[in-house]
C-alpha cells in the first residue's frame, strides 16, 4: 500500500516541475450522499451529518486542464454489533478550472467514473449478500479558494445513473443523485 502512494506522489512532484502553470493539490475530503438536492441547513450541516465519508482526493493541472481522483470511506456498527465498510471513490476524473488553478477563487467542473460499495467485516454477521458494488458516471461543480499554499473548497457531484459490475453476480450498491463534499488541501505549484 506504501508503496503505491509513494509513487503517486513522486509521479505527481514529477509533473509539477514540468510547467510553471502545473499545480499539485493533495487534501482531505468529507462527503455527503442526498437523494435529491439538499437545502442550504442540510449542505451546511453534511461535514458533521448521520455518516459522512471521509478520506483523501488529489489532482495534477496544467493551467486550466487537471486530473485527479477522490477516495472516501465510512466505518460503521449496527445494534447488533455488526460492522461494515461503506466506499466512495470517483478514482480518476478529468477537471477543468474556469480562471486556472492560481487565481484567488477558483471555480472548476469535473467529470469523472466513480465506484460506491459496502462489504460487510464482522465474521459473525448474518447480512446476505456480504459484498455490493456499484459504477457510475460522475459530473460535478465546484469553488475552491485558494489561500496559497492552503486550499479549502466545496463540490457538488451529480450522479445520473449507476449499474452494478458487468459480467458479475454482485448486487449493486445504492447512491443518492447528489453528493455534497467539503475539501481542505495543500496546493503546490503555479503561485508558490
Amino acid at each position: 500500500m506504501k508503496k503505491p502512494l509513494a509513487f503517486l506522489f513522486v509521479s505527481a512532484l514529477f509533473a509539477a516541475s514540468l510547467s510553471a502553470l502545473t499545480t499539485v493539490t493533495l487534501g482531505a475530503v468529507v462527503v455527503s450522499d442526498y437523494g435529491s438536492m439538499p437545502d442550504y441547513k442540510e449542505v451546511l450541516a453534511a461535514p458533521f451529518g448521520q455518516r459522512p465519508l471521509e478520506g483523501f482526493e488529489w489532482e495534477v493541472a496544467i493551467d486550466r486542464v487537471g486530473f485527479g481522483g477522490t477516495y472516501a470511506v465510512n466505518f460503521s456498527k449496527d445494534a447488533a454489533a455488526n460492522w461494515w465498510l461503506d466506499w466512495y471513490g470517483i478514482p480518476l476524473f478529468a477537471s477543468y478550472h474556469i480562471f486556472g488553478t492560481g487565481d484567488f477563487l477558483d471555480p472548476f467542473v469535473e467529470a469523472g467514473i466513480g465506484c460506491v460499495g459496502r462489504v460487510f467485516t464482522s465474521t459473525g454477521s448474518t447480512a446476505d449478500p456480504r459484498l455490493l458494488l456499484g459504477l457510475f458516471p460522475a459530473l460535478t461543480a465546484g469553488l475552491d479558494i485558494d489561500l496559497q499554499p492552503l486550499v479549502v473548497g466545496g463540490k457538488l457531484t451529480w450522479v445520473p445513473g449507476i449499474s452494478e459490475i458487468p459480467c458479475t453476480s454482485i448486487p449493486g450498491q445504492s447512491l443518492g443523485g447528489i453528493q455534497i463534499a467539503f475539501t481542505l488541501g495543500y496546493r503546490l505549484g503555479a503561485g508558490d
